[in-house]
């Protein structure tokens, strides 16, 4: 089971038991060589691809959706990834026409993208980050979690995030 008290840190048992409730749903695939590398940091690319597994989305077709931004084309490994969440308007890029692939994401833009996949981006009010962090309270989404918004979100923190997110009702609004 994925459940430690409340008040707990992201530790690193939790962060095992998430993951393997991941793997179990087929939601969270490791590398080649069969490990999930839950230590290290995950890349933009790799939760928006993520995002889009655990949506069902994955084989989706993404026809009709351009890709402008400056920084991917279409050899890279999540373009297509990268053109659903487009689709289903997951992602926005930054200012300077990028989506930034290989950065390393945030604790707040991983929090932003699963308030959208959950239908809640409509209900934030108030500014970035604070939006998203208060928003993820109310929901449940930062149970056992606690990070600030700037920190690199390592693939078992995800994990615990992701886990967390699985018992929210979608808004269908």
């Amino acid at each position: 089971a994925c459940i430690v008290p409340v008040n707990a840190s992201v530790n690193l048992q939790l962060q095992n038991d998430c993951a393997k409730n991941l793997v179990a749903l087929k939601l969270l695939k490791g590398y080649p060589d069969g490990t999930l590398r839950l230590q290290n940091n995950i890349k933009r690319s790799e939760f928006i691809t993520f995002i889009i597994r655990m949506l069902g989305y994955e084989n989706v077709d993404s026809g009709g959706v351009t890709v402008t931004f400056k920084d991917i084309d279409k050899k890279h490994w999540a373009y297509n990834n990268i053109k659903i969440a487009l689709k289903y308007k997951l992602v926005n890029g930054y200012p300077d026409n990028t989506v930034a692939p290989d950065k390393e994401v945030t604790y707040a833009e991983a929090l932003t993208v699963v308030i959208r996949a959950l239908g809640y981006e409509k209900t934030l009010s108030e500014g970035w980050p604070e939006n998203v962090l208060d928003k993820s309270e109310m929901l449940g989404i930062n149970k056992d979690i606690d990070l600030s918004a700037g920190h690199q979100l390592t693939r078992g923190e995800m994990a615990v995030l992701i886990n967390n997110s699985l018992t929210v009702d979608l808004n269908n609004q």
